[in-house]
């Protein structure tokens, strides 16, 4: 049989070491988190509006050149 008792412990190490580098992290407060949140949203929507309307000039302009 294949002994796999060093794959596993290297797996169970590895999880430890996530672990244990996860509890030195700094996480965000809710508020943070919230207000990043929000300010992603509003730039996503900001965004979308502007290449809404970039493609509804440029197709605009296409239609006329097209028609002429």
């Amino acid at each position: 049989m294949a002994n796999y008792g060093g794959g596993i412990k290297a797996i169970r190490d590895f999880f430890h070491d996530v672990r244990a580098e996860l509890r030195k992290v700094t996480w965000p407060s809710r508020p943070t988190v919230r207000t990043y949140t929000l300010g992603i949203i509003l730039i996503i929507a900001v965004l979308s509006l502007a290449i809404f309307l970039a493609d509804s000039i440029f197709a605009l302009l296409l239609a006329w050149i097209l028609n002429l």
